[in-house]
């Protein structure tokens, strides 16, 4: 963790998480990995979707004439 684990610091991700990790694969799981993997993946992964559809369906999208 480290002394500063207590401190948000936004700065330490200017260069991108890629970076800020030290490009540890393993420093983000959110569901785990392998046979154990979470059991609700599935459903988060539904809800998220079900989530940006309901989101995107109350907006209009348009280019930039510039």
């Amino acid at each position: 963790m480290g002394r500063r684990c207590a401190f948000f610091k936004p700065e330490k991700f200017s260069k991108g998480v890629a970076q800020a990790t030290q490009n540890d694969p393993a420093a983000f799981f959110p569901f785990g990995s392998g046979p154990l993997t979470c059991v609700v993946l599935k459903f988060a992964t539904t809800e998220m979707k079900i989530t940006l559809s309901m989101i995107l369906q109350r907006y209009y999208f348009t280019l930039s004439p510039t």
